[in-house]
């Protein structure tokens, strides 16, 4: 296993399987939604912080623009890095120990849980 990302993408591929096979999207679009949420609390952050009110409300299409073209880089990076790499991650996986698939299995819950929280606690709370 290469990365935890990839450890994300094998596990949500794997619980989404009769829905995206073995493909995998639904495990790019779940590690490429956990990303855009962080990419989004750092830029409300540093939208709140840096930016009037005055001149966020007058730029405001712009800055969602701007915000948009990371957020579709990580879609078609993760995209082209996951897109039918079920089958090598689950040959690398095949003999994981149940206790130790179960711990990463909530460290994977977690993972993907925190993003948005952060986000909404970000945009909520700094203003």
């Amino acid at each position: 296993m290469n990365t935890w990302l990839d450890y994300i993408f094998y596990r949500t591929v794997q619980l989404f399987y009769k829905r995206g096979g073995r493909r995998g999207l639904p495990g790019v679009m779940v590690i490429s939604l956990s990303q855009s949420f962080l990419i989004m609390a750092v830029a409300v952050l540093l939208e709140n912080q840096f930016i009037e009110k005055t001149a966020r409300d007058l730029y405001k299409e712009l800055i969602e623009f701007v915000l948009i073209i990371p957020i579709l880089l990580v879609y078609y990076f993760n995209y082209r890095k996951y897109y039918g790499k079920y089958n090598k991650l689950r040959f690398e996986m095949k003999n994981e120990d149940p206790n130790r698939r179960f711990l990463k299995g909530i460290l994977v819950l977690v993972s993907l849980i925190i993003p948005p929280i952060i986000f909404t606690i970000v945009s909520k709370y700094t203003h």
